[in-house]
C-alpha cells in the first residue's frame, strides 16, 4: 500500500482548477497506525467516515475520490452506497480478491501447478488471512455491485501491469452502469501516469465537481472575463479559444461529448439561482450588481456569486510533507 505522498504528483494538477484535496493514510499505510491492510475491505469503512467528516465540516461542495490500485477498489465498494459521490477516478482496481490471487499463483515459476494443488494452497491463505485480518479474500469482490453504481467514472490501468492486469480494469468497466470510459496508458503498475492523462482528469473533476455547483472557468480566474454585459454560464463560449478548443479536445479524446444542454437554459438557471440570492436590486444590467464597497463583494448579483465561489472553492492548510521532509525521514 502507499500513502499520504503519492498525492504530491497530482497537486499542481488540481489546485489550479481551485479543486481541494484532501488525502488520508488508511490503517496499516503511512503514518496510521495497524499492521495489516485489507485490500479495500475495512478501508471502505474508513473512507465512509472520511466522507461524513467532510460533508460536515461544511467546508465543501461535491466531492470526488480518486484512487490506485487498493484505493480505486475501495472507491468502488464504497460508491454504490454512496450516490452522492460526483466523480471517480479508478486507477488499477482489481476485480476481485480471489481472482487477483489465482492470477498470481498462475505467474509463479513453477512448471507443473494442479489444479488440487493450487486449490489447497488459497484455501490456506484464505483461512491465514481470515485469522490474521478478519478478511475473506473470496468475499472481496470489488466489481460484485458496480452494476448499481451511476457515479461518472474515469478508468486507467497500465498496459505493461503484471500485478494487476488491465483486463480486470477492463472488466469493471465494461460491467459498470455509470457513465464511464477507460484509457490504457503506458507503464506498468506503479509508473507514473503520463502528463496528458493527469490533465484529463484535471478537467474531468473540473466538469463533475465545479461546473454542476454553477462555477465557470472565468468565476474562478481560469480563464479572462468575457467582455458581454451578462454572466457567462455552463457552455458559454470563452474569451480564450485555444484554452476551450484544448479542453473539447481531451474530452473528445476521453469520449464525452458535448453536452445537450442548451447553453441559454443554463445562463437564465445560473443568473437565476444568483439573482434569488442577492439581497440587493441589480442595477438594470442582467446577471451584473454593484461591488458595494465592502470586503465581500456587496449584496447584488456579481457580489454574492464571488461569496459563492469563494465558499465553494475554500481552501484548507495541507498537512502533508514536503518532498523535502519525506526523502530525510526515508
Amino acid at each position: 500500500s502507499s500513502s499520504r505522498l503519492e498525492v504530491l504528483d497530482v497537486l499542481h494538477k488540481l489546485l489550479p482548477h481551485q479543486l481541494d484535496v484532501f488525502c488520508m493514510d488508511f490503517a496499516g499505510s503511512g503514518l496510521s497506525g495497524g499492521d495489516y491492510v485489507s485490500l479495500g475491505h475495512y478501508e471502505e469503512k474508513d473512507l465512509g467516515v472520511a466522507i461524513r467528516h467532510l460533508r460536515k465540516s461544511g467546508r465543501v461542495t461535491s466531492i470526488g475520490l480518486w484512487g490506485r490500485s487498493m484505493g480505486a477498489a475501495t472507491a468502488l465498494l464504497h460508491g454504490h452506497r454512496d450516490p452522492s459521490i460526483a466523480a471517480m477516478v479508478l486507477d488499477s482496481p482489481f476485480s476481485s480478491l480471489e481472482r487477483l490471487s489465482r492470477e498470481i499463483i498462475d505467474q509463479a515459476q513453477i512448471r507443473h501447478k494442479p489444479s488440487f494443488l493450487v486449490k489447497a494452497f488459497i484455501r490456506m491463505m484464505r483461512s491465514t488471512i481470515l485469522k490474521r485480518s478478519g478478511l475473506d479474500i473470496l468475499k472481496l469482490k470489488p466489481i460484485e455491485n458496480v452494476g448499481t453504481c451511476f457515479i461518472p467514472a474515469l478508468f486507467v490501468a497500465g498496459k505493461a501491469d503484471q500485478f494487476i492486469p488491465p483486463k480486470h480494469t477492463s472488466d469493471i468497466c465494461e460491467a459498470y452502469a455509470g457513465d464511464k470510459n477507460v484509457v490504457l496508458v503506458d507503464g506498468n503498475h506503479n509508473s507514473r501516469r503520463p502528463p496528458y492523462f493527469m490533465d484529463s482528469v484535471a478537467i474531468f473533476f473540473f466538469d463533475r465537481l465545479c461546473r454542476p455547483a454553477g462555477l465557470t472557468l472565468e468565476q474562478l480566474g481560469l480563464e479572462p472575463r468575457s467582455e458581454r454585459p451578462h454572466m457567462v454560464g455552463i457552455g458559454s463560449p470563452s474569451n480564450s479559444r485555444g484554452a476551450r478548443r484544448n479542453r473539447e479536445q481531451v474530452r473528445d479524446n476521453l469520449g464525452y461529448g458535448v453536452s445537450e444542454v442548451d447553453p441559454s437554459e443554463d445562463e437564465e438557471l445560473q443568473e437565476a439561482l444568483l439573482a434569488s440570492l442577492a439581497a440587493a436590486p441589480t442595477d438594470g444590467n442582467p446577471g451584473v450588481g454593484r461591488d458595494g464597497g465592502g470586503p465581500d463583494g456587496g449584496n447584488g448579483v456579481t457580489g454574492m456569486a464571488n461569496r459563492l465561489v469563494s465558499c465553494a472553492t475554500s481552501q484548507t492548510q495541507s498537512t502533508l510533507p514536503s518532498r523535502r521532509t519525506a526523502a530525510e525521514v526515508l
